[in-house]
């Protein structure tokens, strides 16, 4: 009867066990689908994300060419550009020149031209002018900040309300000792 006993327990513990293993089996299996299910959702997650990847890569070049379109077009073109040298006679009247010891005043004189990209605004314009050897004189020795990031010494600036229109200007420098004999060169910046 103990035989019996034991031996009919230890057929419900097999079967217990059968039961819970059948009920393992069943949530293992759908823990399977469940997980095939998300290794789905993970690619289209990952196509989504390569995707807008790829839109935010296009977004940002189609900036940077935008960027780079009105970097160019915010430059401001000079045109006419007269460079001319002067004297001044006893009564004060100015009279062009090109005998380097007789100059006492160099004019440049050029048009802005209009460009709507830029805003209506005060721009300082930086005329350097550079002597035979390529030196720029400056009788201060100013310098500005050129877009290359260089400082470069300017020797005359003026301020001049930019409205987005053509813009005549004139910038005069006056050096007190005299001009070496060569040929100079006038560098407009803005």
């Amino acid at each position: 009867s103990l035989m019996r006993r034991h031996g009919s327990l230890a057929q419900a513990e097999i079967a217990r066990l059968k039961e819970m293993n059948q009920s393992y089996t069943s949530q293992l299996d759908s823990l399977r689908e469940q997980n095939r299910k998300l290794v789905i959702v993970n690619d289209s997650l990952s196509t989504d994300l390569t995707t807008v990847t790829k839109k935010a890569d296009n977004l940002t070049q189609v900036n940077e060419k935008l960027a780079d379109k009105v970097a160019a077009g915010s430059v401001l073109k000079a045109t006419n550009v007269v460079t001319e040298s002067f004297r001044f006679k006893t009564s004060g009247k100015k009279i062009f020149t090109n005998k380097a010891k007789q100059v006492q005043s160099i004019t440049t004189r050029f048009v802005l031209m209009e460009n709507k990209i830029i805003d209506r605004r005060p721009i300082d314009i930086f005329v350097r002018v550079l002597n035979p050897d390529g030196t720029a004189m400056s009788p201060d020795r100013s310098t500005f900040t050129s877009v290359n990031g260089d400082k470069l010494m300017y020797t005359a600036k003026e301020t001049v309300d930019y409205a987005n229109n053509d813009l005549p200007v004139e910038i005069t420098w006056a050096k007190a000792s005299s001009f070496v004999k060569g040929k100079y060169a006038v560098e407009i910046y803005q």
